[in-house]
């Protein structure tokens, strides 16, 4: 493994870590499903986001309060 990765041109790199970060989100949305069963397409993305952007960003870009919706 540490071969390969050491050959792997930067564009490799780059597309591997863009993969792992896309795999995690993807498992981070199956557990936001999973505990909020009737959440909207919509609502998942926001509480994704929301682990990612601060309260008050989300609440100015788009009106999501992270303390009184939950992560």
């Amino acid at each position: 493994m540490i071969g390969l990765w050491q050959r792997a041109t930067p564009e490799q790199k780059l597309q591997k870590v863009f993969g792992i970060g896309s795999t995690l989100n993807q498992l981070i949305c199956a557990d936001l499903r999973r505990r909020y069963p009737d959440a909207t397409e919509r609502e998942i993305q926001l509480r994704l986001a929301s682990r990612s952007f601060d309260r008050d960003l989300m609440i100015r870009a788009f009106g999501w309060d992270p303390k009184v919706r939950g992560l």
